[in-house]
């Protein structure tokens, strides 16, 4: 599919300074009052050299035979082009661009609109991208390195597996690919390419790669074994660290049930890291959307008189033990609902979660779950879940207010989510036509108790439109919409850039974006923006066109400090395609 891009235009920040002196009208001066002595200021950061200070690798790739035919992948240095060659914007500027450059050669047959609805893709060659850029002091001195973590996609059947690459900073703002170092087999798969194939038998219950469907959203980044050094959890795949590299630990640490015979594909749009059960590790919880092979329940027990029955399962908290090694917990919903929910026909006892549920006259449609937190919002002390819907248009279906952006479940003390009563979150800013993509924690209003962030899209047009909404804690675990309170911008992409590009997907950041003290909001969409907070609590944008673009066409940037000089810096791609190969090269906005 062509997506027509239009130009944006892109104004330049203004630098004011202020001083004394006299002044000419042309008829009269005016004497003006000494000026005060001046203050140093800090040193200004070096221009840009015009020598190439990109960090050199051997260049490597990857070979494929697929079903639809042969992929090459490349991984190289792209041509040195100096910062000179690109637009800036003051103070910002575009710098070692292809510092990482990957170039993908070989066609795939897209996915029509039948069978992938509005996210269909035409015949063409393969497309990499990043699906995420996040942030972690891999080498532990103290300067922010990142991960890179890929996603080659063009159609859902069969793909290459989706991989991972470290990056860690020299100190001077210039990064050197580190997998050899970083991967204890120098080569860290995140998952089994392919995103909902066909043909399932595509894809190994037993690969360290994990087993589910779709690409792996929202990877965590943390330290799950507590020795100091971020571990990647990507969706079923899991790598530890030990002694400064990672090992893929993912048939050893990870329950076995989601790999059990008679279980569907794992998919989850979302999953979050947090401490549920006070005991000073971080949990994953997934609210997972998977079932059982036909006829079987989810202990793998017959259902009855039913062989063509399938039975859903509950949501999963994987528990740490300390060390990164997870148990399996299902004291959550399905889907949302309580064992006593009227489309239900039968549901052991949550003692013993694991067998599932049946649903009345067969499944509803899924009111399922695009991106959750995990937070202790009613103050006792044990990790509480708040997730957002895809499709709150269905909410009233399910007993809950109609188009309630969520819900919040509450821990019981003993990591139980379904003894005490969940409560909704405020209407979703689209209503019926909302989405809720990506979800964040933060006090926002520094009273001591934590509040929800969401960015929410549309379903129609899809994905087209972008609002933040806050999400104030009354102090109790309960919330409501403060958004046009805190957030007098909001309106600024309701209905997406002024481009036809999608600008719904994105990943929120909590961060110190200009070294003031205070946590602002990174929104990592198509095109980037910064929502500032003014100290108390009140969000001024700062909108995408504040950051250059190469050849002015967008694309997503990652919040990286790259050089420690004013506000953050970020890593940005760019990817072109002719007919027969895409050609992807990464590359840094510095102030």
């Amino acid at each position: 599919m062509t997506v027509l891009r239009l130009l944006v235009s892109l104004t330049a920040l203004l630098l004011s300074s202020c001083g004394g002196g006299g002044s000419d009208s042309g008829s009269q001066s005016t004497a003006m009052p000494t000026p005060p002595p001046a203050v140093a200021s800090p040193p200004a950061p070096a221009p840009p050299a015009s020598v190439d200070n990109r960090i050199p690798f051997t260049a490597f790739a990857y070979d494929y035979a697929l079903p639809s035919g042969p992929l090459t992948v490349r991984y190289q240095l792209a041509p040195y082009q100096a910062s000179s060659e690109f637009p800036s914007i003051s103070p910002y500027r575009i710098d070692d661009f292809g510092f990482f450059q990957v170039v993908t050669e070989g066609l795939n047959p897209g996915c029509p609109r039948e069978q992938c609805f509005e996210e269909y893709a035409a015949p063409g060659p393969w497309n990499h991208r990043a699906y995420q850029i996040l942030p972690s002091d891999i080498n532990g001195d103290g300067v922010e390195d990142f991960y890179l973590f890929e996603w080659i996609h063009g159609t859902r059947e069969p793909a290459p597996d989706d991989l991972a690459h470290a990056f860690i900073n020299d100190g001077h703002g210039h990064f050197k690919l580190a997998n050899q170092d970083i991967f204890a087999s120098g080569k860290a798969c995140l998952h089994q390419g392919g995103e909902f194939p066909t043909d399932s038998s595509s894809k190994s219950k037993l690969s360290e790669c994990g087993y589910t469907a779709g690409v792996p959203r929202h990877i965590l980044v943390a330290d799950f074994n507590g020795d100091g050094m971020d571990d990647i959890f990507a969706g079923m795949a899991l790598h530890l660290s030990d002694a400064g590299k990672l090992y893929n630990r993912t048939l050893t640490h990870l329950p076995e049930y989601f790999r059990s015979a008679h279980m569907s594909f794992l998919f989850a749009h979302d999953q979050i890291a947090g401490d549920v059960d006070g005991d000073g590790d971080l949990d994953i919880f997934i609210p997972s959307i998977q079932h059982t092979e036909k006829g079987l329940w989810g202990d793998g027990t017959p259902i009855s008189g039913c062989a063509e029955c399938i039975a859903t399962v509950p949501w999963s908290v994987l528990i740490n033990d300390g060390t990164g090694s997870f148990t399996l917990n299902q004291n959550l919903p399905i889907l949302g609902v309580g064992a006593d929910h009227p489309l239900l026909v039968d549901y052991l006892s949550y003692s013993t979660p694991t067998r599932g549920i049946l649903w009345a006259g067969g499944p509803p449609d899924n009111l399922w779950v695009t991106t959750t937190a995990i937070a202790d919002f009613d103050g006792d002390g044990f990790g509480d879940i708040a997730v957002g819907w895809f499709n709150p248009s269905l909410t009233d279906q399910w007993g809950f207010p109609a188009n309630s952006l969520g819900m919040v479940y509450f821990n019981d003390g003993q990591n139980n989510w379904t003894t005490r009563t969940p409560i909704a979150l405020p209407a979703n800013w689209y209503d019926a036509n909302g989405n809720a993509n990506d979800m964040i924690t933060i006090d926002f209003d520094s009273d001591g108790w934590v509040d929800i962030v969401v960015a929410s899209t549309k379903q129609n047009p899809y994905y087209e439109g972008r609002v933040i909404q806050f999400f104030r804690n009354q102090q109790d675990g309960t919330f409501v919409d403060v958004t046009e309170q805190v957030h007098p911008t909001v309106g600024r992409y309701e209905n997406g850039t002024g481009t036809p590009l999608w600008n719904g997907e994105g990943q929120l950041f909590a961060r110190d974006f200009d070294g003031d003290g205070d946590l602002d909001i990174i929104d990592t969409v198509s095109e980037t923006y910064v929502l500032i907070n003014d100290g108390t609590g009140v969000f001024e944008l700062k909108q995408h066109s504040s950051f250059p673009a190469v050849d002015r066409n967008a694309s997503g940037l990652w919040p990286i400090n790259i050089n420690n000089h004013g506000s953050l810096d970020f890593i940005g791609y760019r990817t072109q395609c002719d007919t027969v190969s895409c050609t992807t090269n990464y590359y840094q906005v510095v102030d």
